[in-house]
């Protein structure tokens, strides 16, 4: 969705920034990156083809699930005799029609805009795994009927990331929403009078959320895991904005947004769902203005340099886990929120969590000294990329690796290699050095852009 500016955006490959003058480039003017659009969102990921083609590709495993599915309700339908059982398989064979006819039509722009671009490379196996390759609208569908009908906890945690924003920051007229999900919140605050800013990896979502907040109404079919029923309902668009939010397809680990931009950033339910949380605070910090403020709402998260086992960080730990990041915890409260207290559907438990609701402000270090290598390198400005010495973070498997999803052999090895040579002391100009003896097609750039998606991944830290 088209929003009033694009100077407070870069190109996430080599971090040049946008020119005012072109409100939608196709490519980068420096590094020539694909920009695509689907349906006018951006796809502002470093391997913007890959991603498309991963998300077309979990389109068909989806339908492919639901068709096996529904004939095995057309077989239930044609056996049995019991009246009750028939008129529920008719229920389901009618619902699984409806979510095969909504996915295909999420589908047909992801089509039409993958035709233009260039064919697939050999590695976009590896370099779309970015964990957001389900075809998750089935199950992203209950919160949309929260967030567009009001339901849930959806209320309660708007009004306390409405009332963060008035306490600690009541000046700002900008924000950026991070993992905007069905886009509710930024509904919401654009309403308020905000020009919102909003991203999240999941393009499936987002087709849905940007027809929304175009004006359009959306007939959906919700299923309900613990009643095994399905349920018809309407959600209904926004109406027109003052200033419509712009939203975009991006990877909070790194965000296509210029430094020191934005007054107010919020994060809700990503944090502590993220697979590199302290690559995303460190994209957080980077991209608010000096004594920009965080709002955040999510369960207690841990850090990527840190072994899954040890678990979240504690309410008491995380003012000093924030400090070292460059941040002052201004405020942490829980509150109980009813997850699944919908409206959809009549059953008698409630599932209840305890969020974090914490406020942050960012503090005054220059956060430009450490610039980013790999962008250095795709803009042509430096080759200190090489010397870093790629290490594996503790407990974390590496995707395209042994028991992680399932990439072809050749990606595999790739992989494998780099697993091997991430030892914190082999810097990448070894690598560089013996990649034609693991595949000959391996070129310099098909090496930084696997490490770069480890690390963007949190698989691998650069020293």
């Amino acid at each position: 969705m088209s929003g009033s500016t694009s100077s407070w955006y870069q190109c996430v490959v080599c971090g040049t920034p946008d020119d005012v003058s072109d409100q939608a480039p196709a490519t980068c003017r420096v590094c020539l990156s694909e920009r695509p659009s689907v349906e006018e969102l951006e796809i502002r990921v470093v391997q913007a083809a890959a991603k498309l083609r991963a998300t077309v590709d979990a389109y068909n495993r989806h339908c492919h699930n639901l068709n096996y599915a529904r004939d095995q309700w057309e077989w239930l339908r044609s056996s049995t005799r019991d009246s009750a059982r028939r008129f529920h398989a008719e229920r389901a064979i009618a619902a699984q029609g409806a979510m095969l006819s909504l996915s295909n039509d999420v589908r047909a722009p992801i089509d039409r805009c993958l035709a233009r671009l260039p064919p697939p490379h050999w590695l976009d196996d590896v370099l779309s795994l970015d964990g957001s390759n389900a075809w998750d609208i089935d199950h992203m569908l209950p919160y949309f009927y929260q967030d567009w009908n009001g339901t849930g906890d959806f209320p309660a945690m708007r009004d306390r990331i409405c009332a963060a924003i008035a306490d600690h920051a009541s000046a700002a007229t900008r924000l950026l929403v991070v993992g905007a999900g069905a886009c509710g919140l930024v509904r919401d605050l654009a309403i308020s009078g905000f020009e919102v800013h909003a991203l999240d990896l999941s393009l499936p979502c987002l087709v849905l959320a940007s027809r929304l907040l175009r004006g359009d109404t959306l007939e959906v079919t919700i299923s309900h895991k613990f009643e095994r029923d399905w349920r018809n309902t309407v959600l209904l668009g926004a109406a027109p904005f003052v200033t419509p939010p712009r939203i975009s397809v991006a990877n909070a680990a790194r965000l296509p947004i210029q430094d020191g931009t934005f007054p107010v950033v919020v994060t809700q339910n990503l944090i502590d769902v993220a697979t590199n949380p302290t690559q995303i605070i460190v994209e957080i910090a980077r991209v608010l203005e000096e004594s920009g403020l965080w709002v955040n709402i999510g369960l207690p998260f841990g850090l990527s340099n840190e072994p899954p086992e040890l678990g979240p960080i504690c309410d008491d730990a995380l003012e000093p886990v924030l400090r070292d990041l460059d941040f002052e915890l201004v405020s942490l409260e829980r509150r109980a929120c009813r997850l699944s207290d919908t409206g959809l559907f009549d059953w008698p438990e409630v599932t209840t969590h305890w969020p974090q609701i914490s406020v942050a402000r960012r503090g005054s270090a220059v956060l430009s000294e450490t610039p980013d290598l790999f962008q250095g390198f795709r803009a042509g400005t430096s080759d200190a990329v090489w010397s870093c010495r790629p290490r594996r973070l503790p407990g974390r498997l590496l995707r395209g690796g042994p028991g992680s999803m399932a990439v072809s052999d050749a990606s595999a090895v790739v992989v494998r290699w780099i697993g091997v040579k991430a030892d914190g002391r082999t810097p990448l100009a070894t690598l560089r050095s013996e990649a034609h003896s693991v595949d000959p097609r391996m070129t310099d750039l098909d090496i930084l852009e696997v490490v770069r998606h480890l690390s963007d991944e949190g698989m691998l830290a650069l020293g």
